[in-house]
């Protein structure tokens, strides 16, 4: 069996949760996984975290976590209570532009419609819209 590692992530730094944790470890005698899968889960969960107890269950072959438990998609941008009824996001700035001036709240992709703007997107490399526009077709002359 490897010791215990810390991986880098892709940019390369440590996660600083998973040194500390991996410091702890070592610190309490678990130098290998097989270490790690030997200890008892309660232990694991007084002295880390119930994540690192889950880990070492499914480690010891016990089905913790299910692919089925992921919450469902939600079919709005966003939900929030509102005087005990559902408001969606766009239901929400309508409320807010509706009693402050029209404007007032807007979507950030938008960009800013009550001021000179100072931000556009670059658009000077724009590849030419050859498949929906027919006048970017070029034309072939002999």
């Amino acid at each position: 069996m490897k010791p215990l590692e810390v991986c880098p992530t892709s940019g390369g730094q440590f996660k600083t949760g998973a040194i500390q944790i991996a410091t702890q470890l070592h610190e309490g005698g678990v130098h290998t996984v097989l270490d790690l899968v030997r200890m008892d889960p309660s232990t694991v969960r007084r002295r880390w975290s119930v994540v690192l107890e889950r880990t070492v269950r499914e480690l010891q072959g016990m089905e913790c976590i299910r692919l089925d438990d992921a919450p469902a998609p939600k079919n709005e941008i966003a939900c929030t209570r509102s005087f005990g009824r559902s408001v969606t996001l766009m239901a929400a700035l309508d409320i807010l532009n509706g009693r402050y001036g029209k404007g007032t709240v807007h979507v950030a992709s938008t960009g800013a419609t009550n001021r000179a703007s100072t931000w556009g997107m670059k658009q000077e490399r724009r590849t030419p819209h050859y498949t929906t526009s027919w006048d970017d077709i070029p034309i072939a002359r002999a």
